[in-house]
């Protein structure tokens, strides 16, 4: 009997995966490719404490709320640029990156992990070494002040062989070019299979998306031409490709099954743009076998793509430090300095306009006119903290201070994962977004530390991925979070109720067990469902 139908006749996920390894001598392995939101890492760490081998592949993206230690660290220090954090200039306290995530040139962390893979430990560790030089040296900050860092690193012996590494550095470059010329060379034999996938893929599209009039033509893939061998040697080395976002399109152009297309907001309006981006997201998510929804406004999109296989996974929460966050100090400092007696805590993205663009939109403003009413006519000793953070901060500020209530506001940074649970905790209300009917993460989080959320939920679209509605405030309008303010304000009762229901909620349909089992179940589907995975996964 082949391992696929032994997967085939395991009567759960943890049968499967048992039955994986004992025939295959490993775990199943999964690459995961994007981490925007570290919602590629959440999941690798969940699906690896269940026993699988996942690696996360984070190229050439080194954004603050992308990396491991904004979810993991209890870091100490100030990060300036959020676009090129400089972790090395923190303490973060005990954390270090797990070997499973790697972030830097897509070359290199393409090397490191078929190193890994190959269990060629030294040789991998070597490049681990590195991809960390490589991030601590490349970083804006360091151009200015590189060598009194690298003093400092000798003498701390931060990295092993720092000599080596230093003089490595400067012909990273010249590495990466000649790394480059010497993959082109060799997979010359592999530039007719590019060539033959693209023109199959053209047709598919033409074929799957006539009605569109929008052509893709084979020239306009040739930008993939270079990195083709690079991700096409990578994935031999794993079962399953899970791209984030728009990165699933590697596993569609290097024809790796089976591959899933993970969305987070993605397929909203990308795949109906008359762009390249937007005809290659149709086409991967299309041919993906499976995709992953995780808002749940797009399963109309989903359905308007004419998707046959998707199903709805929530977003995944760092639940590690959730019942060990000390936040009453927080909450008695935060009364003093507002002098308030109730606290809203709104940590979603300023970004509204009259526009209401649904890739970017928030609603931040509706927030802010029901609040200032409620402050008005209600309880002038109500405050709420705001996250400076977002293209229309200058705006918020402006509306608060013409209606009079900017006074009521504390404005902080954006803040990770564990500081970010201390102030939800510390707060009587989380505020999320208020008009696209759907949320992310900040909702779940909120219902996981048993406080209310108010924002605005399209009940309708929930009913079709939750068996039951979350307990929140519903508000779409600011007459609407007026009302829900007061009512939550003034009844104690209502109150007690929904801080109840809302850790109930999310224990029942959203804690990461049941992410665990959703994604565990769907590899177990594609593996069997792919005819060609047992010839094409040897190691």
């Amino acid at each position: 009997m082949s391992i696929r139908d032994k997967i085939k006749d395991s009567l759960n996920y943890n049968d499967w995966v048992k039955d994986f390894e004992k025939n295959q001598g490993r775990p199943p392995r999964v690459l995961h490719i994007g981490n925007i939101a570290n919602n590629a890492y959440l999941n690798a760490k969940i699906l690896n404490e269940a026993g699988l081998e996942c690696d996360v592949l984070c190229y050439d993206y080194y954004h603050i709320m992308g990396c491991p230690e904004w979810e993991d660290a209890n870091f100490s220090g100030e990060i300036k640029d959020y676009d090129f954090p400089d972790w090395f200039s923190v303490n973060t306290k005990g954390f270090h990156r797990p070997k499973w995530f790697v972030q830097g040139p897509l070359e290199f962390c393409a090397i490191y992990l078929k190193l890994k893979n190959k269990n060629s430990k030294i040789r991998a560790w070597l490049w681990w070494q590195l991809l960390n030089l490589y991030r601590y040296c490349l970083y804006p900050s360091k151009n200015r002040v590189w060598i009194k860092r690298f003093v400092s690193c000798f003498r701390q012996m931060r990295f092993p062989f720092v000599l080596l590494g230093a003089f490595t550095l400067f012909a990273i470059s010249g590495i990466l070019k000649i790394y480059k010329q010497v993959i082109l060379f060799l997979g010359r034999p592999k530039e007719q299979l590019f060539t033959s996938q693209i023109k199959a893929f053209n047709k598919i599209y033409n074929d799957l998306f006539y009605y569109r009039g929008d052509d893709l033509k084979e020239i306009d893939l040739k930008i993939y031409k270079n990195t083709f061998l690079t991700w096409f040697e990578l994935f031999r080395y794993y079962d399953i490709v899970q791209g984030y976002a728009t990165d699933g399109v590697f596993a569609l152009l290097c024809d790796k099954h089976p591959y899933i297309a993970y969305e987070h907001g993605t397929i909203r309006n990308i795949p109906f743009e008359p762009t390249l981006q937007g005809k290659l997201t149709a086409l991967t998510y299309s041919l993906a076998d499976n995709a992953l929804i995780t808002n749940c406004d797009n399963i109309i999109s989903a359905q308007k793509l004419n998707l046959t296989n998707y199903k709805f996974i929530p977003h995944p929460v760092n639940e590690e430090w959730m019942g060990t966050i000390e936040w009453r100090n927080l909450r008695s400092n935060l009364l003093e300095s507002l002098n308030a007696d109730f606290i809203i805590f709104h940590p979603a993205r300023q970004h509204w306009d009259e526009r209401r663009h649904p890739d970017w939109e928030k609603g931040n403003d509706i927030l802010i006119r029901g609040f200032a009413r409620f402050i008005k006519e209600i309880n002038p000793k109500g405050a709420a903290v705001f996250v400076e953070w977002g293209k229309t901060v200058r705006e918020s500020k402006q509306l608060l201070q013409e209606l009079g209530v900017c006074d009521r506001i504390k404005w902080i940074l954006p803040q990770c994962s564990r500081l970010m649970l201390r102030y939800i905790m510390a707060s009587d209300l989380v505020a999320d977004q208020f008009f696209l009917g759907s949320f992310g993460s900040i909702t779940p989080k909120a219902l996981a530390c048993g406080r209310v959320s108010l924002l605005y939920l399209n009940e309708d679209i929930h009913r079709c991925c939750f068996q039951e509605i979350p307990p929140v405030i519903n508000a779409k309008t600011s007459e609407e979070v007026f009302k829900g303010l007061c009512e939550f304000y003034i009844d104690p009762n209502l109150r007690a109720e929904l801080e109840r229901k809302s850790m109930q909620w999310y224990k029942s349909f959203h804690a990461n067990k049941i992410i665990k089992d959703i994604l565990l179940n769907v590899y177990k589907e594609c593996i069997f469902s792919s005819e060609r995975w047992e010839n094409e996964n040897p190691y």
